[in-house]
């Protein structure tokens, strides 16, 4: 019997599937673990307290059957944090339609903000609503059609023939111990950065799974997973309340890397590799930019505490405690002033202007 979606799945014509593969969010301070409980459509009994917490919480709720996380008691800024690994996505949404399902003038229904909103739309909304922001969110798109093999992608790559706002690439592979390979993964971008890629051999991974209880995958299979955090996590959901699944998924990916047929010196210019378009689908390229915000001056007085105060201290105590290098270094800095200092400096000493 197929499991029921709840928007967080899509079949596109082109036979690629689209799902949402993890979601971690924050809400204020002021709600507690058992408001988070109730929110997600859970009990208190479902959930078990943890002996440690993580990311700098000092405690963990996590859901007994599965690998939910509710982290809380950091400080006030942290607000309370919750992690739904990909396997829990269906769990939570399924809980959260029940507890939100009840009789209506046209008998039983799902009660929403929105009557366009499937239960994942829904969700995502109601954390908004309730002030919180995403921290992580993963959409991911199956290729069992075999538009492309990973080998594919990988000669593509060495042949440098793709655009890309990624700035770098890379490959890993993992073996058994009898040298089989049981894996293997491209990366593009940084693991740290808020936009990250990977595209692995979903067909390895599932079959050095199996235990021989059922059969081997024989067909192709390469999954895309888009990792979005933060303010690019945030710009995608309020993209997915407005947009299909994989109308969001596949034109956040076709903006961020593209391939092609090198025709041109210029990569920009140069025609996509028809392949590519098809299994984009032709859906419009999606910016998640999320423009930096300018530093204010107690960001600044933090940033010089937390990374400079102390090769300044060791600079001054190696001169005997002279202050000429930290003079020297106040009368560089004046003149490297930006636009952006200047006219701070004039808004905060108005005799300056």
């Amino acid at each position: 019997m197929q499991a029921q979606s709840f928007g967080n799945d899509q079949n596109m014509k082109n036979g690629l599937s689209v799902c949402c593969d993890w979601i971690a969010f924050t809400l204020p301070y002021e709600y507690t673990v058992a408001d988070v409980v109730d929110f997600l459509g859970f009990s208190a009994a479902e959930f078990v307290v943890m002996p440690v917490g993580s990311y700098g919480y000092r405690n963990c709720s996590k859901l007994a059957d599965g690998s939910v996380r509710i982290l809380s008691n950091g400080t006030e800024e942290m607000g309370i944090h919750v992690d739904i690994p990909s396997k829990d996505i269906l769990i939570v949404l399924n809980r959260f339609h029940a507890s939100r399902t009840g009789s209506t003038p046209f008998g039983t229904g799902f009660n929403v903000s929105d009557f366009n909103h499937t239960a994942f739309q829904e969700f995502l909304s109601q954390i908004i609503q309730l002030g919180g922001h995403f921290t992580r969110l993963d959409l991911a798109i199956d290729d069992q059609v075999g538009y492309f093999t990973l080998n594919d992608i990988f000669d593509l790559c060495v042949d440098a023939a793709f655009s890309s706002r990624f700035h770098s690439w890379s490959s890993e592979s993992s073996h058994d111990n009898n040298g089989n390979v049981i894996g293997w993964t491209l990366y593009f971008g940084s693991r740290k950065s808020d936009t990250f890629l990977r595209v692995y051999d979903k067909k390895l991974e599932q079959n050095s799974k199996n235990d021989g209880s059922c059969p081997l995958i024989e067909h192709d299979w390469v999954r895309w997973e888009l990792e979005l955090k933060n303010g690019r996590a945030n710009i995608a959901a309020a993209l997915l309340l407005n947009g299909s699944l994989s109308q969001v998924t596949c034109g956040i990916l076709s903006n961020y890397i593209r391939f092609i047929i090198k025709d041109d010196n210029n990569k920009t210019r140069c025609t996509t590799l028809p392949a590519w378009d098809e299994f984009i689908s032709d859906v419009e390229k999606l910016s998640i930019y999320v423009a930096p915000v300018p530093l204010s001056l107690d960001d600044t007085k933090a940033w010089l505490k937390k990374q400079v105060s102390r090769s300044l201290a060791f600079i001054v105590a190696s001169d005997g405690g002279v202050l000429d290098f930290v003079y020297d270094l106040l009368n560089l800095g004046v003149n490297k002033l930006s636009a952006r200092q200047r006219i701070l400096l004039q808004d905060l000493i108005p005799e300056l202007s």
